[in-house]
Order: structure tokens, then C-alpha cells, then sequence
């Protein structure tokens, strides 16, 4: 069973509270949307911003 931890957005700097994300895990913003992606370092989960790679279709 995994906790919980809290992250702040480094866009907005909202303060909010997820599961703990194992790597690679997406995690948003639930205010401004900003999606970071997690990563494994010194045995601590961080976040990092996450990049989009890829052709981006826009909109439909």
C-alpha cells in the first residue's frame, strides 16, 4: 500500500497531496494542469517537470 506525499506545483505553487508515484509515473497539477513526471533519486521520489515528446495532433 503506497502513502501519500506533498508536492508543490513549480508553476503555480500550489501545494497539493498525491499517492507516492513510483518511476515514471505521471503526476498533474490539479490547478494549473502542469504535469510532472517521477523519478527515483538518493532513494527519494522527486518530480520533475514532464516533456511531451512526440507529434501533438492539437486539436480534433
Amino acid at each position: 500500500m503506497r502513502g501519500f506525499m506533498i508536492v508543490r506545483c513549480s508553476e503555480c505553487g500550489n501545494s497539493f497531496s498525491v499517492a507516492v508515484p513510483v518511476e515514471g509515473d505521471i503526476v498533474a497539477c490539479p490547478v494549473c494542469e502542469a504535469d510532472y513526471e517521477a523519478f527515483v533519486r538518493d532513494g527519494q521520489v522527486r518530480l520533475r517537470a514532464y516533456v511531451y515528446e512526440g507529434v501533438d495532433p492539437g486539436e480534433l
